[in-house]
């Protein structure tokens, strides 16, 4: 993340280099070492993101706006790539949604070993991503307000709320229904899983705002031990986790 970058290697906010965060929706994958296939056209959207000590203080941003965007002009205009910049409000909305959407999509496909669109053909599993969702929804909610400098108003909160992001993961489960998520192939061939990057990091973010997230810490859990469970399964195992 841009906080572990800066706190390992440019702690001096004057010698810190210009961070983006860009979300990317073409479809790719690898197939040896520095060799990827194009599979599927998409959007890059790229944006300015802060790290934590510079939220809330205007001067860091103001000197980034004047800086060139050498890099960004290059990545707008190659063919083919269809980039464009958004503001930081922006980015970080489509991020949090994102991250939202990994975050139940990668764990569940992965602990009940299935395609994305057969993981709400079954209610169980719809009925247990509602109180993941919803410990997500308060989580992201606190990083997007904390991380505007000025408050955010309810239309921007509302991107958050539990409707609308169980939409957006309905929506994405049926979009790529016949897909492998990245998590569950990680799995599936030995690879070490970024758990602890998204559900992970929506546990230490949790405790940063004081929002229990045990559900998400399961979910940790049963990813880090390399757990596959069956429905029958779900009551015994998701029972000390509090469920709304």
């Amino acid at each position: 993340t841009v906080d572990e970058v800066t706190n390992s290697l440019f702690t001096t906010p004057s010698v810190r280099p210009h961070y983006y965060t860009g979300i990317v929706t073409h479809g790719v994958y690898t197939i040896r070492a520095f060799s990827v296939v194009h599979a599927g056209h998409g959007s890059i959207r790229v944006g300015a993101a802060r790290p934590s000590d510079e939220r809330g203080s205007l001067m860091p941003s103001l000197a980034r706006a004047a800086s060139p965007k050498y890099l960004l002009q290059c990545l707008c205009k190659a063919p083919g790539l269809s980039t464009s910049e958004e503001s930081e409000e922006a980015i970080l909305r489509i991020q949090l949604q994102k991250l939202a959407i990994n975050a139940v999509i990668n764990p569940l496909t992965t602990i009940f070993d299935c395609l994305n669109g057969q993981l709400f053909d079954n209610p169980r599993r719809l009925a247990l991503s509602r109180p993941l969702l919803s410990e997500i929804s308060s989580v992201i909610s606190s990083v997007f307000a904390s991380s505007m400098r000025e408050k955010s108003d309810g239309q921007a909160m509302s991107n958050f709320s539990i409707p609308i992001l169980e939409q957006i993961v309905l929506e994405a489960a049926n979009q790529t229904a016949e897909n492998v998520s990245s998590m569950r192939q990680d799995m599936l061939n030995g690879r070490r899983t970024e758990i602890d990057h998204i559900n992970g990091y929506i546990v230490e973010q949790g405790a940063k705002f004081s929002v229990d997230c045990s559900m998400n810490h399961i979910m940790v859990q049963l990813i880090n031990e390399k757990r596959k469970l069956a429905d029958a399964e779900i009551p015994d195992i998701f029972s000390g986790a509090k469920r709304d």
